[in-house]
């Protein structure tokens, strides 16, 4: 249960949602403010435990099965102002590094451009060990979510480096933090011979075989092989893979990637002489080296409006979607590959954009929205 903030510690659009859930809830249930707090601070449900312990100054007492994972986040990785984390400042780090040393994965509720934004820092032990195991949270959520079908025959993550993403778009995060993040995100994620591997472009492009198992030492990899400068040349992706393609003729086409991720702000340089898209344009150089067309992907991250759309609406193949949120990679990847009939043609395609849309938006939840005039 989120906590009731005062109108001065409401400060977010997030904020101010969760208060009104909260006070939503204490109207339905006739309950004061109060009763609403005694109600999570209760004993008997064990909510909020850790909160009590440290309240009492009993950091020893902390189980740190029953912390949140965003609390977890906070504890172990935030520094104050004193240069030190909540475990640092109270000698902690050796019973919770043992501790999180024997689970799997850790417990985590935020966005993977949250645990990125902390790789910016310089990390002790447990800041890094944590940031990883709650990296590979996220992506065993995402695995018990998805077919696997949905990421194997690849899926290229083409990430904009260019000035523009040196934007913020999150807080103190930049456009290309996000971009980043959701880069190491997905290479880990997807199979085949693309898995651990991404491109990144701005005047120029370069594929890039990411050579760690943990997600900090790949996030530091790609940051200190990319500046963000230069402008937005999504053509040299293109030209990339056809290098690729024309230096090794003996990998197999299948092998080559079906989806092309491109993570940008959407900026993109015009084709030459601006009379076709880029995606019409880069369709055109795969199929003169024999490989197939790319289902594109393009994802918009900078949050803001407008009006550079490098596909049209009708363009089968293409994705456009926005946001910072890696969980929506489901409904993507399954869209990416799904083939209707053409209503005109009698042809058998991809899905366009818009149908694409549809796709994600017939959710259950979504479906029981009625508009009221």
């Amino acid at each position: 249960l989120p906590k009731i903030r005062s109108a001065s510690n409401t400060k977010t659009d997030r904020h101010r949602r969760l208060n009104d859930f909260a006070k939503g809830l204490c109207k339905y249930l006739n309950w004061t403010e109060r009763d609403y707090r005694k109600f999570k601070s209760n004993p008997e449900f064990l909510a909020h435990q850790f909160q009590r312990d440290i309240s009492a100054g009993n950091w020893t007492d902390i189980d740190w099965n029953m912390v949140p994972g965003k609390a977890l986040f906070n504890l172990a990785t935030i520094k104050g102002k004193d240069g030190k984390t909540f475990v640092e400042r109270h000698g902690l780090e050796a019973s919770y590094t043992k501790w999180l040393a024997k689970q799997p994965v850790a417990k985590f509720t935020g966005y993977v451009y949250e645990l990125g934004a902390q790789v910016k820092h310089s990390l002790n032990a447990a800041q890094k060990m944590t940031i990883n195991k709650q990296f590979e949270g996220l992506l065993a959520l995402a695995k018990d979510n998805l077919n696997p079908e949905l990421l194997e025959g690849g899926v290229l993550c083409a990430l904009d480096t260019s000035g523009s993403m040196t934007c913020a778009t999150a807080g103190k995060n930049t456009a290309y933090d996000i971009c980043v993040s959701l880069g190491v995100y997905f290479a880990s994620l997807i199979q085949g011979h693309f898995h651990n591997h991404v491109v990144h472009f701005g005047d120029t492009s370069k594929l890039v075989k990411l050579n760690h198992d943990n997600f900090v030492d790949n996030y530091q990899q790609i940051t200190g092989s990319t500046t963000a400068w230069g402008s937005t040349n999504f053509q040299s992706v293109i030209d990339e893979i056809v290098r690729v393609r024309n230096q090794n003729p003996k990998i197999p086409v299948n092998e080559y990637p079906k989806v092309l991720l491109v993570v940008s702000d959407m900026q993109f340089n015009p084709t030459a002489g601006n009379t076709q898209t880029n995606y019409e344009v880069a369709m055109k150089k795969l199929r003169a080296v024999g490989l197939e067309d790319m289902t594109v992907i393009w994802w918009q991250v900078n949050g803001r409006y407008g009006n550079d759309f490098p596909s049209s609406l009708d363009d089968a193949g293409t994705v456009l979607v926005s946001g910072f949120d890696g969980s929506i990679v489901s409904s993507i990847l399954g869209g990416a590959k799904e083939q209707v009939v053409d209503a005109v043609t009698g042809e058998v395609r991809r899905l366009n954009p818009l149908e694409m849309m549809t796709k994600c938006l017939d959710q259950e939840v979504l479906n029981k929205i009625v508009v009221v005039d």
